[in-house]
């Protein structure tokens, strides 16, 4: 029941954007048909430094760190954030933002790469 009032407590004092809508139905998914991958769109990533925090933030109240790891098959995106959620889940509590804003930057610029690299070996 903690759980549960801690998301609504999220709910109700948060601006939510439609990512973490959609990463509450993931977090919280226990169907195994339920999974990211079917509820994230394949070019679904943070677009911003705070939308990373929101997402953190919705992953806290949920108490679903746990959990974090399924989103790394998403897209190159979430898999640069899985990779580095206990240091942006650092920063969050340290209400660092400009540290979370250069991991952002670098999870778009790592996504454009694979993304090129996936399309060119499609390609061939």
């Amino acid at each position: 029941m903690a759980t549960v009032n801690r998301l609504l407590d999220w709910v109700a004092g948060s601006d939510i954007h439609p990512l973490s809508v959609k990463m509450v139905a993931s977090v919280l998914s226990e169907s195994e048909k339920e999974k990211p991958t079917l509820r994230l769109a394949e070019h679904s990533c943070p677009r911003s430094p705070e939308e990373i925090e929101q997402c953190i933030s919705l992953v806290d109240a949920a108490d679903s760190h746990h959990r974090v790891a399924e989103l790394s098959v998403v897209n190159p995106e979430w898999c640069y954030l899985v990779d580095r959620w206990p240091e942006l889940y650092r920063h969050f509590l340290d209400h660092d933002i400009t540290e979370i804003g250069v991991i952002h930057k670098n999870m778009v610029k790592a996504g454009s790469a694979a993304k090129k690299i996936m399309k060119n070996a499609l390609a061939s």
